[in-house]
């Protein structure tokens, strides 16, 4: 395991932290002391992902990029070219080993496919692409309890040794000073729901995934006491703290909090093997042994959810096709129970070998936004969300994680919520099919809540 880690970042070697094992969560108040933080968290092993944890701080190189320009209209998919994607990619080459980390939002949909203009801005103000190049990464192992350093030179181990042997920034204060509010009500969105059935009856589409906005105002409280909270009371397997910091400091930093348990891609572009888990169908833990059995069973022999499920997994398969050698394409374990401290959920494996010739641009192109977020066909699905959405999603529902020139993670930012000017922004939802209730999906957005609010506590 730990032989395939390493060898998933060529160019940095293995350096000894020097101390005794440091857990993630001692570790995030000491990085929080440098530039740009991040932990990237795996809080709790599920379905064998969340076994290893990242962070670092005091990047040596950012890649933003702030452009979006729609793809020329009449151009087929194969043939683009989706402009901020193709930069992504000459950063990775130039920066060369050093992993980038960092989101990418759900909006760069609007490089890769022309989409109409009609919901608002995001308002949340981060850029399409947010990435920064780190040369030193703590790695925590929390199946050994090891903790250790991979760095591209010794110089950049002992600066970030440094950090890790000092003393944490202690946590600020957790306090919420208002009450959480959807920006969407109850009965808006029960008609949202039911705008998107009657273009699933008239054969429009086949699913949408549709959300709504929490916002909690939280004046003073601490984003880093807010996460450590947070991965305390409902740990997700690919969990992350990212503080945004831009180059060159300036105004306060918007900080994005994910409790994410599901993974977008795992990649070895030496080897060519790529795979995604999509998600669908979800049931909240019950309060005893006996009913969350009950609620884990019917999830299991739901038609809706089933369904869902199914139209999700080939929509993947299709995205990975365009990109993958033919025949290479291939389902594991469909739609397994995966059973997190707050839900229940369904998930497959979708996996397949790229093309000869294939790199992150095209691979991106062809798996953003994340299908099992926007519904299938994945454009008509991107069409209508942009319709009946109020404003558009930004990094809600984009792709966190870490990428080098020949591999990466990226999680989906689902249960991803950003701390910013005194707010707390989260986006929930989830997949509408034709025998959807409007009342069940309302209440399936308040599961999916239920996290950060218990966190706020």
């Amino acid at each position: 395991m730990l032989q395939r880690l390493e060898a998933m970042f060529p160019g940095l070697e293995r350096y000894p932290l020097d101390q005794e094992p440091l857990p993630p969560a001692e570790a995030l108040p000491r990085l929080c002391r440098g530039v740009r933080p991040f932990l990237l968290d795996g809080a709790v092993d599920a379905d064998g992902l969340g076994r290893i944890s990242y962070g670092g701080c005091d990047p040596v190189a950012w890649h933003r990029d702030l452009v979006l320009e729609p793809p020329p209209p009449g151009v087929p998919f194969h043939a683009r070219r989706a402009a901020p994607l193709q930069r992504l990619e000459e950063a990775l080459a130039r920066l060369q080993p050093l992993p980038l980390v960092g989101i990418i939002s759900y909006d760069i949909g609007r490089a890769i496919e022309r989409l109409p203009e009609q919901a608002a801005p995001d308002g949340v103000g981060l850029p399409p692409v947010d990435l920064a190049a780190y040369d030193a990464l703590y790695v925590h192992d929390a199946a050994s309890g090891e903790s250790w350093l991979l760095a591209a030179s010794a110089q950049a181990a002992g600066r970030l040794r440094r950090t890790l042997l000092r003393r944490g920034l202690p946590p600020g204060p957790l306090v919420c000073v208002g009450k959480p509010a959807f920006a969407i009500g109850p009965r808006t969105y029960m008609d949202m729901v039911r705008a998107v059935q009657e273009r699933l009856q008239a054969g429009d589409c086949y699913q949408v995934n549709l959300c709504r906005r929490l916002v909690v105002p939280v004046g003073q409280t601490d984003a880093l006491a807010l996460y450590l909270r947070l991965r305390a009371v409902a740990p997700a397997p690919l969990g992350a703290y990212l503080r945004l910091d831009a180059p060159g400091g300036g105004a306060e930093a918007p900080v994005v909090l994910s409790n994410s348990p599901e993974l977008l891609l795992a990649v070895d572009l030496t080897s060519g093997t790529v795979e995604t888990r999509p998600i669908k169908g979800t049931r909240p833990r019950g309060p005893d042994p006996a009913r969350d059995r009950a609620l884990a069973q019917e999830l299991q022999a739901a038609d809706k959810d089933l369904a869902e499920h199914l139209m999700i997994v080939d929509l993947l398969r299709n995205d990975l096709g365009r990109v993958c050698q033919v025949g290479s394409v291939a389902v594991s374990g469909y739609a397994r129970l995966l059973s997190l401290p707050t839900v229940h959920h369904l998930v497959s494996t979708v996996s397949g070998r790229l093309e000869r010739g294939r790199g992150w641009h095209d691979l991106l192109r062809a798996m953003l936004p994340g299908g099992s977020i926007t519904g299938a066909p994945k454009l008509r699905a991107m069409e209508v969300i942009e319709e009946l959405e109020p404003v558009r999603r930004g990094p809600f529902y984009g792709a966190l994680g870490w990428l080098t020139a020949t591999a990466g993670q990226l999680s989906l930012c689902i249960r991803t919520a950003v701390v910013r000017g005194g707010e707390l922004v989260l986006s929930v939802g989830g997949g509408i099919v034709v025998d959807s209730t409007p009342k069940a999906e309302l209440e399936e957005t308040e599961v999916k809540a239920a996290a950060f609010l218990r966190a706020l506590a």
